[in-house]
């Protein structure tokens, strides 16, 4: 009896639930707060550094500050965020989900570093940040990850700028105000649910179109992108865009509520969609157009077709045009001539001039300008001389009321 007895208090002793591998123990502790997670580590040597590898982490202050309600505020928060930088930054193995919840203020440089830290260790899904307003990403190393999937119900902003990896982004933000990509478009992006969106800012800035296949190839992805955005009122379209839905023939979404567009060709045959957007755009009341392709790089101008069934915006809303690095060329000419002859109502057109433009004095570009046809009796023109590096300071500013 008493051997047995001995025998069953060394069963009682021996720690089974240490002897399971650690992918099992990892996965039991991932449906607990991350504080008791860590607790773990002082149980044993084996322990100790387990807490590293957790694949689900939470990070919730108001767990982590019940034992320190009688502190000051300031003292709770900067206790939670001390626990939270050695969770992230000492992470040894991928993340699969990453919930914070934070019922104190933090400045966004903190949160960044953190958001930073989970999408370097690879987390599939950011729904468990139900309360995530603003979100940028920057310079983030996402290889390995085939779908970086952003579902976020409460994000109201969401810069995305030169992130390293082949993933097909998944954008589902309802509440979303302000869009900003610049990235790749790898693969077929899945982008819906954006009916708030206000401001939207598109270049798949590293895309290199060798021929009409990646073309056809990128327009498509530009056009469901667009399709997505058709409720926003402020939209700025950039070089390969521009290039992807001209050789691809992808349809273009009506905006109704756009108010403000801004287009940046990578060449002048760029301008040929311009009066395809302006028929997707019949509201639109502020253009703003920028010419800053290489001067070796100017081809063969497409004229404006002229035809009795002209955008709406032109006859009835577009009221503003700026027209950024002005160089005097033909063709720019044959499209300011294009504005002035179909804007019934413009008020304003911007000339803004590079520092190299195509005119030996002012005199000459004012009068070679002034004397294109106005449909507009209030159109007024302005024109501004800048430097490269002055362009906030203008230089030369001349005004001509038609």
């Amino acid at each position: 009896m008493s051997f047995k007895n001995s025998e069953d208090w060394r069963r009682q002793k021996y720690d089974r639930l240490s002897a399971l591998p650690d992918a099992v123990l990892c996965h039991i502790l991932s449906f607990l707060p991350m504080k008791y997670v860590v607790a773990t580590s002082i149980l044993s040597t084996r322990w100790k550094y387990l807490y590293m590898s957790v694949p689900v982490i939470e990070l919730d202050d108001t767990v982590h500050s019940q034992e320190e309600e009688e502190s000051q505020d300031n003292i709770r928060s900067d206790s939670f965020r001390r626990f939270a930088d050695r969770v992230l930054m000492l992470r040894n193995a991928d993340i699969i989900q990453f919930h914070l919840k934070c019922t104190t203020t933090f400045e966004s440089s903190v949160i960044n570093a953190w958001l930073c830290a989970v999408l370097l260790h690879k987390v599939q899904i950011l729904a468990g940040c139900p309360k995530l307003e603003h979100l940028h990403m920057c310079g983030c190393q996402l290889h390995g990850i085939q779908v970086l999937d952003i579902s976020t119900p409460s994000l109201k902003s969401l810069e995305f700028f030169n992130c390293y990896g082949a993933f097909r982004v998944v954008i589902d933000t309802p509440n979303l105000e302000d869009l900003c990509y610049v990235d790749f478009l790898n693969g077929d992006p899945l982008v819906k649910n954006l009916k708030s969106l206000v401001k939207a800012y598109l270049f798949p800035y590293s895309v290199t179109l060798q021929n009409t296949d990646d073309a056809c190839l990128c327009g498509g992805h530009v056009s469901k992108f667009l399709n997505a955005m058709a409720n926003t009122k402020s939209l700025t379209l950039l070089t390969v865009c521009l290039e992807g839905l001209l050789h691809s023939g992808c349809s273009i979404p009506k905006f109704q509520n756009l108010t403000y567009m801004k287009l940046v060709p990578r060449h002048n045959c760029h301008w040929e969609l311009l009066p395809i957007l302006l028929h997707s755009t019949p509201n639109l009341k502020t253009l703003a157009l920028d010419m800053e392709f290489p001067d070796n790089d100017i081809r063969q101008w497409p004229k404006f077709p002229v035809t009795q069934n002209q955008p709406i915006c032109l006859a009835q809303y577009l009221r503003t045009v700026d027209i950024f690095n002005f160089k005097g060329m033909q063709f720019e000419l044959d499209l300011l001539s294009y504005l002035l002859q179909y804007g019934q109502v413009l008020e304003k057109i911007n000339l803004i001039f590079s520092q190299n433009n195509g005119f030996s004095n002012w005199s000459d570009a004012v009068r070679k300008i002034s004397a294109l046809p106005k449909t507009s009796s209030t159109c007024q023109l302005e024109f501004l001389c800048t430097s490269k590096n002055t362009f906030c300071k203008p230089v030369c500013l001349t005004s001509i009321r038609s």
